[in-house]
Order: structure tokens, then C-alpha cells, then sequence
């Protein structure tokens, strides 16, 4: 950490501390005092301001010269800060007193090391009664030891998160739905799941020895896909998916739809996710799914990933390692701005986007920005434009790279060793020196065996997880490729530490320098599963056989071509009353099984063409010569030595009598059906009568009221007090409110009444018309309208330009409240019809009554705030239903709310 220069000392002098744990100068007596020498002064003044915490022991050796415990001599302010305690208190104790014991597990060996060699030495331990992780830095300090401690509290924490997330895109790349590739520029695969391997006819084995390069396995005519894709990746980080071919081993292509991607710079893997397109019912599922998997990949990735819009800066969309960077919930940030969120100045931003229009591409830019609770969080920041809907938006990658100068010099020598390891198999790897016996693992390689990676690696390490024979094999092949540099991949069974017994494929190759092994670097991989899969192959057959023999439904085996009969189950024996040793070697048309030899020929020439049949009905005549009817399955299952067919039977005889019962039952109800439909369409329009009637009947009486009503005010107003004008008032209002109520009743009878004519709507036209209407609704109003592309519809003109009015009605009059209003209309096809949509920001309402909205005078607001007598949405629901469609909404209070109608595609309408 720069206390110690190369020689040992840190002042002119060679300082060191005495037996009172005061730092003196080599050149000064042990009971000189402390103020009489400018150098120790001096000494004393860096040693209190150094930033960092540092700790000076006395050593306490025993009789025979060994060290056996550590007093603390010396602190500097960071090393007490970290102990929480002054240093009158803590001088003298020690390090299991202050620690407590065993918190250091290891500590005299290495100061024991330290002391006797002279060189530094980097220790990391958890300290449980501190509450920290600390990376100490240990290292003679003339006949004293001293520690610079460095709290690595929040590096180990991000660590684990990292290994999380890592883990995570580990399960989705073995989770067999997707293809996945590590590769370079040059094509050449360093890592690939199985789905990838089966995809392409590949085994794992061809990867491991470096036989894969995803050029060669693309045909010539797919090669300038492939550099389209490469020049998109170069340019912004990642490709469009594209379609393309590959070339399996035995000689056949595969198509399928390709991503890739480079998280990091251009030394970086490239990421290739793929589908295969050849399993997809259709293009459209294709790029869903393909979609829904990159998307996966965009959630669970280790860094910030967002998606801004260039107009406002406002984010579209964040991944949770962006929330979990800046300490931030969704809801917070999903359009808002970086600068209302405080992550860093606006300016800032500027340049960055002006940075981005002079690259004309991707360009990695640090940035200091903030998370939410103020922390500094540098990052590196890397964006590539894109468009969305005819919109600029930036797509960006952060990357946290607070711990990445702490971390270099680690990651090299992982990096080093890696890119050696990744010429045998890029699983575990290790290496050791033959001359030294010392080695090297990796964190994988240190796992499967249940160590830890600082662990000392050797061949005789290794030798000791394997018991008996397997031990000697591998201490042979060990020897081999030292003595005489012999490649060596060796499977057998290691019982661990903890007991854990695996099976373990160990891989190793020789380094020579001239004509000598210097050395032996390997990879060593977990194959349990591959064992355990294997034996649950041999206990699937017997499974198999087990269920053949005791399934509840006739099955057989038959041999292609003849069909004759290999095996057949006890239920095949009852339904047809014969024995197996009646039918095997015979076939069914020598039993006269089929009553319809065609129906059989047929059956057969689909399982030779097609490999399959699946529910074929057929009529079957057993032993005893009865008449019955099933249904037929059967798989064709391809071996080597010939191909078998697996078939069952499925006897409905006593299903299809049945099914004569429920046609008749079916056919008595429809006419049941038809008759209460009849008397609920005449009920329904005698009601509709009644209400019109009412509703027309009311309103003379209603005049005369209201007439009277304004004659009494206008003779006898002024002579009445305040409580009787008020009475007045009352029943004025009330009887105007009624006649609304009157008007509003004959306009919904009016509109189920009407006819409805249909034509061709252009439903874009008709929305322009109405908001045209309402130019005077709108008018002093900052309304924001956004108003996508409306398919034309199948229905009755006038009634849905009623149905667009009420609606925008409803949006201008609920977004009063705004300053700035937004409302937007769109529509999509699906299933067989059309489906509008119109959302505002206004009001908006409480779910719990979504229930009330569509209902007769059924109103979620006062009138008070919001004028309106209840029928609008009504109204909308009765056109839209008598059109056959649907009406719902969505909202929240003080959000604002969606409405959705929808209307059956006609066959007019295209």
C-alpha cells in the first residue's frame, strides 16, 4: 500500500517501535525520548495522517523461537476508528483480546512467514466482532510486525451479489429453451449449452478440444448474415436478430433466429443467443419468444441496463441491476428524468448525448453519478441510439467500476490462467509446477473438489480425493506428462472432504520449454450427472417395461415393415381375447384385428411417411368375433437394428353409445334454448317499451311543475325570507335534474331501439369528426392528443361516433384538473376483432367499483366536481354490446383510467 519503500523502512533511519510501543529510529536508543529527534517527529506526523488504518505488533516468541502471540504496540486514527476504542485502551492487549479468539484463524503462521522471509503478505478475513471484512496488508517492521487494514465490507457484498446474478444466467443458458454461445471475433466457441450442441449435432467433447468455430458451421451463403451482424455488434454492442442456417454434422441445416451481444469492450466474448425456427408453429411466435428470452437476458444481466427517450431524457425502461445500482424502486424511475432523480447534473447529460451524435456509435464514457441515498457511484457508461416507434432513444449500459482498479490485478491473473485453460475445456481449470509440486486453481476448478481457490494446489493434493485404483491412474498419468508429455483425461470417483462423493473427468496437457515439461495445466470437470444420467437410462427401461406390462390401455410392439408383434400388455389380451403367445410374430391382419383391412394400409402408409398416427378411430373385431370401436396411437421408435412401432388402443365402444345419448340431449336443448331466447327478446323489448313510455309520460307533468315553479319566482320571489327562496332553489333544481334524467332515459331507449345499419366505419374519420364537435370543450385547455392508426370496422355509423363521443367526453371532462392533459387512442387486431383503447391522466376512479361504470346513472364522482347525469358509458356499453363486442376499464385514483371497447372483424371490412 506505499508505507514500506523497497528496503523496509519508512523514514531515514529505519524506524521501528520499542518494547513500549513507541516508534523509534533504528539510530536511537530504546530509552531516548520520544521529542528529541526530528525524524521521529516527523515519522510520527505521516504515521498518524496516512488515510489508511495501520497496526504495529510486538512479536512474543517461546522457548523454542516461535511465535506465539501478537501485542499491539502501535495504531494509527483510521486503524482505532476501525476498533472503536482509544489507543490507551488497546495498547498492550492482545490480538485475541481485541478480536477475539480465533477471529483470525491462521494469523501466527503467517506472521511467522512474514517474519522469517521479509516479504509482504495479503490476507483476507471476516472479523465478526468488528462486523467487517478486512484485506490486511502484513509486513516486517524491524523486529516488530505491522498491518495496513483496508475495510472490504461492500467489495465482498457486491462480490456475492455478482456471483448471484452470474448464476442466474447460468441457469437460463442450461435451462434447454434457448441456445447460448461464448465465442470470438474469429468464430471460435469457448462455451456453449447443450441446446446449442443437440442444435447443431455437436457433442461436447468437439468443444472442449476447440473443434467448434461458428463460421465453419455456417454454410456460404449465410457468411455475409453473419458479417452484417458483427458490423452491427462493433457499432452499437448488439445485432438485430437475424435468420439464418447452420450445418449439422451429419450433413443437414437448421435454421434459426440469432441475437448476439458484447457486454464488454472489443476483447470481450460475444454472447450468441439462439432459436431454433424449425420448432416454432409460426415467424410471429418465433420473434415473441425470441424476444421474450433476450429480454430474459436484459433482466437478470449483472449491469445497468436502461432505455431513455432522447426528446425528454425520461427513462422507458430500467433492468433490476440499474435499480439495485442507484438504490432505487421502479416506480421511481420509470419516466422520469436522470436529472429529477438527482443522478447526476443536466449538463452532464448533454454531453454525453453529444459524446454519442460525434462517435456515431458506441463509445464507453466514465461518469460520477449518484444513488439515491447520495452515494458516489462511478460508472462506465456506454450507449447506442436506437428507434422505437418512430421515437430517438438511447440504449445504455452501466457498469459500477468502483472495484475494478482493486480487482485488475486479480482478474489479469484469472484472465491469464483462463485463456490457458481454454485450450483443453473452459470448465475448471488448475495448474502446477512440477519442479516446485505448487499450483494454482481456479474458483471452479477449487469447487468441484470443495476447496477453496487459495487453497494449495499439487499433484499430490489431487491424489488424495481418489481411493485405490483411481488414485494410481491418475499419480501414473501425472508422471506421464511430466516425464514425457503425455496428454491425460482421466473419469473416476473422488470422495471429498465433507464426504461428498462425485465422479470427476481430470483433463491434463504439458508445457514445454525446450524439450521439458515446466508445466502441467488441466481442467477438471463435475460429471456426476452425466453418470447419474446414465444410470437412469438403464432404470428408464425398466420403468418402461414395467408400465408396458401394467398399463390400463391395450399396448403393443410391433416391427416395421410388416408391423408383426414383438410384445403385447395384459390389457391388449383382455380386449381382444387373445394371448400373447397367440400374437406375437403375427400381425393384425392375419388376426383380422382391423374389420377395415383400408383403414389398417392407411394407418400404416401415415406411420412410414409421417413417423406418428394419433387418434385414429377404427372399428376392431376380437377373438370372439364382437364388433367394437377405438382409437388408435402409435409412435414409431428408430433404432439401429430396425424400427419398432409403440401402439395403443383405446376401447370407446361403450364412449360412442354414449355419444348417440348426448346428440339427442344435445338436440332437445337447443330447441329449449331457442324458446327461452325467444321469450327473453320479447320481454326485453316490452321492457324498452314500458321505460319510453314512462320516460315520455313524465315529462308533461314535469313541465307544468317546472313552469309554476318559474311563475313562483318570478311574482313572489323577493317577498319570500332566505330559508323559503332557498325551498325555492331546491325544488327548481331538482326538477330541472329530473328532466335530465328524463332526457337521458329516452336517449338509451332511443338507442336500443334504433335499427342498426351497418357499413364500412373508418373509425379514424369518425374520432377526427367528433373532435372537431369538441373544439369548443377543449378550448383554453392544453390537451395533448396522441391518436395512433384505427382500423376500419364493420357497424353502424351514427351509434359509433356516439360511442367515440361519450368517450372523448369523458377524457376532456376528467382531465380538467390538468395543466397539461394527455390522452391517447389506439387499437390492435386480436382473435377475430378489433380492440380500441382510450386512456387519459386525469381523475381516474377507484377499481373496487369498476363494477358501477357502465351502469344506468351510476356515477364515481360528485356532481358537484364533475357535471354529467350517469348515462355516457351506458350508452357506449349498449352500441358496443349490440355490435357484439365488449366494454372495460382500467384505473387509479388520481392516475388516471382506460377504457377498451372492442368490435368484431367483418368480413367486409379489411
Amino acid at each position: 500500500m506505499g508505507i514500506l519503500p523497497s528496503g523496509g523502512s519508512c523514514v531515514p533511519g529505519a524506524a521501528r517501535a520499542n518494547g513500549t510501543g513507541r516508534i523509534v529510529s533504528e539510530t536511537e536508543g530504546l530509552d531516548q525520548p520520544r521529542g528529541g529527534d526530528a525524524a521521529d517527529d516527523l515519522y510520527r506526523q505521516v504515521f498518524s495522517g496516512l488515510p489508511v488504518a495501520v497496526y504495529v505488533w510486538d512479536v512474543v516468541r517461546g522457548d523454542q523461537g516461535e511465535i506465539t502471540v501478537l501485542h499491539l504496540a502501535d495504531a494509527n486514527p483510521p486503524a482505532l476508528a476501525l476498533l472503536g476504542r482509544d489507543l490507551d485502551e488497546v495498547r498492550g492487549e492482545s490480538l485475541d483480546d481485541l478480536l477475539g479468539s480465533g477471529a483470525w484463524t491462521g494469523v501466527l503462521p503467517i506472521a511467522e512467514r512474514v517474519m522469517r522471509s521479509g516479504e509482504p503478505f495479503i490476507h483476507a478475513a471476516c472479523m465478526e466482532r468488528l462486523g467487517k471484512e478486512l484485506r490486511c496488508t502484513v509486513f516486517p517492521l524491524g523486529e516488530h510486525l505491522a498491518a495496513v487494514a483496508e475495510d472490504i465490507t461492500a467489495l465482498a457484498a457486491r462480490s456475492r451479489d455478482l456471483e448471484v446474478a452470474t448464476s442466474q444466467l447460468e441457469s437460463i443458458a442450461s435451462a434447454g429453451v434457448v441456445g447460448l454461445t461464448l465465442s470470438m471475433s474469429d468464430g471460435s466457441v469457448l462455451e456453449a449449452n447443450d441446446f446449442f450442441l443437440d442444435l447443431v449435432g455437436r457433442t461436447r467433447d468437439e468443444l472442449h478440444a476447440g473443434m467448434l468455430n461458428l463460421r465453419a458451421l455456417t454454410p456460404p451463403e449465410w457468411l455475409p448474415a453473419d458479417e452484417a451482424a458483427l458490423d452491427q455488434l462493433a457499432a452499437r454492442g448488439a445485432c438485430d436478430p437475424f435468420r439464418k442456417e447452420y450445418l449439422r454434422s451429419d450433413g443437414t441445416r437448421v435454421t434459426a433466429l440469432v441475437v448476439k451481444t458484447r457486454p464488454g469492450g472489443p476483447e470481450y466474448p460475444i454472447v450468441t443467443l439462439l432459436v431454433d425456427l424449425a420448432k416454432l408453429a409460426s415467424v410471429e411466435e418465433q420473434l415473441r419468444s425470441s424476444e421474450e428470452r433476450f429480454a430474459k437476458v436484459f433482466d437478470v444481466g449483472p449491469v445497468g441496463m436502461t432505455i431513455t427517450r432522447v426528446a425528454d431524457g425520461r427513462f422507458a425502461d430500467v433492468n433490476e441491476a440499474f435499480l439495485r445500482m442507484f438504490e432505487r424502486e421502479r416506480e421511481e424511475v420509470i419516466g422520469h428524468t436522470s436529472t429529477e432523480l438527482d443522478m447526476w447534473a443536466p449538463e452532464e447529460r448533454a454531453r454525453l448525448i453529444q459524446l454519442q451524435r460525434e462517435a456515431g456509435g458506441p463509445r464507453s464514457i466514465e461518469f460520477a453519478a449518484r444513488a439515491k441515498s447520495g452515494r458516489g457511484v462511478p460508472i462506465l457508461l456506454s450507449s447506442a441510439p436506437i428507434t422505437v416507434e418512430g421515437e430517438d432513444h438511447l440504449v445504455t449500459v452501466m457498469l459500477d467500476i468502483s472495484d475494478r482498479k482493486l480487482l485488475e490485478s486479480v482478474l489479469l491473473e484469472h484472465a491469464r490462467l483462463l485463456s490457458e485453460v481454454q485450450r483443453v475445456a473452459k470448465i475448471g481449470g488448475w495448474e502446477f509446477n512440477p519442479a516446485t509440486g505448487k499450483g494454482t486453481w481456479t474458483d471452479e476448478g477449487a469447487r468441484v473438489l470443495g476447496l477453496d481457490s487459495a487453497d494449495p494446489a499439487s499433484a499430490e493434493t489431487a491424489r488424495g480425493y481418489y481411493r485405490g485404483e483411481d488414485g494410481d491412474r491418475l499419480e501414473r498419468a501425472i508422471r506421464e506428462v511430466v516425464d514425457h508429455g503425455t496428454e491425460f483425461t482421466i473419469e473416476a470417483q473422488a470422495t471429498l472432504r465433507d464426504g461428498t462423493v462425485k465422479w470427476i473427468e481430470t483433463r491434463g496437457a504439458p508445457v514445454v520449454e525446450d524439450g521439458a515439461t515446466v508445466l502441467v495445466r488441466g481442467s477438471i470437470q463435475d460429471v456426476t450427472e452425466r453418470h447419474e444420467a446414465r444410470d437412469a437410462a438403464a432404470s428408464s427401461e425398466a420403468l418402461f417395461a414395467a408400465a408396458f406390462d401394467r398399463s390400463p390401455v391395450a399396448a403393443t410392439l410391433g416391427m416395421m415393415p410388416g408391423m408383426q408383434f414383438v410384445a403385447v400388455n395384459a390389457a391388449f389380451e383382455d380386449l381382444t381375447g387373445y394371448t400373447a403367445g397367440e400374437v406375437v410374430g403375427q400381425d393384425s391382419a392375419a388376426l383380422s384385428l382391423w374389420v377395415d383391412p383400408e383403414a389398417r394400409a392407411r394407418v400404416l402408409s401415415r406411420l412410414r411417411d409421417e413417423g406418428s398416427v394419433d387418434g385414429v378411430e377404427f372399428e376392431f373385431r376380437d377373438k370372439s368375433g364382437r364388433i367394437g370401436t377405438a382409437l388408435y396411437f402409435a409412435e414409431t421408435i428408430r433404432t439401429p437394428e430396425a424400427d419398432y412401432v409403440l401402439s395403443k388402443v383405446l376401447d370407446i365402444t361403450e364412449r360412442k353409445a354414449a355419444e348417440l345419448v348426448l346428440a339427442r340431449t344435445a338436440e332437445e336443448l337447443e330447441t329449449l334454448v331457442a324458446a327461452r331466447t325467444a321469450d327473453l327478446k320479447r320481454a326485453t323489448e316490452e321492457m324498452e317499451a314500458f321505460t319510453y313510455s314512462v320516460s315520455h309520460d313524465l315529462r308533461a307533468p314535469l313541465r307544468h311543475i317546472t313552469g309554476y315553479i318559474e311563475l313562483l319566482e318570478r311574482r313572489y320571489r323577493d317577498g319570500l325570507d332566505d330559508q323559503a327562496r332557498h325551498y325555492l332553489d331546491s325544488v327548481s333544481g331538482s326538477a330541472r335534474q329530473m328532466g335530465y334524467l328524463i332526457d337521458a332515459l329516452l336517449h338509451i331507449s332511443r338507442t336500443s331501439r334504433l335499427e342498426l345499419v351497418r357499413s364500412r366505419v373508418d373509425m379514424a374519420e369518425s374520432l377526427a369528426a367528433v373532435l372537431r364537435d369538441l373544439d369548443g370543450a377543449q378550448e383554453g385547455r392544453d390537451i395533448r392528443w396522441d391518436i395512433g392508426p384505427l382500423p376500419p370496422v364493420m357497424g353502424d355509423r351514427g351509434m359509433l361516433r356516439l360511442v367515440w363521443r361519450n368517450l372523448a367526453e369523458n377524457a376532456i371532462k376528467y382531465t380538467r384538473a390538468r395543466e397539461v392533459a394527455h390522452i391517447s387512442v389506439s387499437a390492435e387486431r386480436a382473435e377475430g376483432e378489433v380492440v380500441f383503447r382510450v386512456s387519459d391522466d386525469g381523475a381516474g376512479f377507484d377499481m373496487r367499483y369498476a363494477g358501477k361504470l357502465f351502469g344506468v346513472f351510476q356515477r364515481l364522482h360528485p356532481t358537484a366536481e364533475y357535471e354529467g347525469t350517469g348515462i355516457g358509458l351506458a350508452t357506449v356499453r349498449r352500441i358496443v354490446e349490440r355490435h357484439g363486442g365488449r366494454t372495460w376499464a382500467e384505473g387509479e385514483p388520481g392516475a388516471g383510467a382506460t377504457f377498451w371497447f372492442s368490435i368484431p372483424e367483418g368480413r367486409e371490412a379489411p
